[in-house]
């Protein structure tokens, strides 16, 4: 149930264990726990000013001081190094996705509403995030629909030949490594689209 007047993620209500998750504020170590990514790793990125997020990154550089990281950091290091596993670079992999994790907050194309650093609903389908050189999109893929996932995101990414990382998929992981239910996460957050 979620508490009136809470402070919260995007201006949406929500319980506090989700509430903690969603704006909580994560240690380079924690980062490297919910992401895979090795400290070493994190730390070079952040030295190459990869990392962007809605508040500074601040810390690090002296002793005593450490790094603090959002849920969006959090999101974006995560879809970046999957676009790395894909042999992108680490400077085209962290623009890529930064625009998942810092962009988003509305509905284009005919799509339900994608906040920044979350899937669409699952009642939707899956979210696939498309990159073709500098350009995204999030698309909806629900199996055995007759929706043309591959077709919507070629048309918006103006190319015939792109990456694409299943973002419902790296949401739920890193969930699952902060001990939530994804599902939870999303009935919250898109409390409409639940009801559904």
């Amino acid at each position: 149930m979620a508490i009136k007047g809470q402070e919260n993620f995007r201006g949406v209500a929500m319980n506090p264990i989700i509430d903690s998750t969603l704006n909580g504020i994560f240690s380079a170590s924690e980062v490297s726990n919910l992401t895979g990514a090795r400290p070493e790793s994190i730390q070079n990125w952040v030295k190459r000013k990869l990392i962007v997020g809605h508040r500074k990154i601040e810390g690090g550089g002296s002793q005593g001081k450490h790094r603090r990281f959002t849920f969006f950091n959090v999101m974006e290091i995560s879809m970046a190094q999957a676009l790395m596993e894909m042999h992108m670079g680490a400077k085209e992999a962290f623009a890529a996705a930064a625009q998942f994790a810092h962009g988003g907050g509305g509905t284009i194309a005919g799509l339900p509403l994608r906040l920044a650093a979350l899937p669409f609903h699952p009642s939707h389908g899956y979210t696939i995030f498309g990159v073709a050189g500098e350009r995204t999109f999030e698309e909806i893929w629900m199996p055995g629909s007759d929706r043309d996932t591959y077709a919507k995101l070629r048309h918006h990414l103006g190319a015939d030949h792109f990456l694409t990382v299943n973002a419902t998929k790296i949401f739920n992981e890193v969930c699952e490594r902060m001990q939530c239910s994804p599902i939870e996460v999303l009935d919250e957050v898109y409390s409409e689209d639940a009801k559904a």
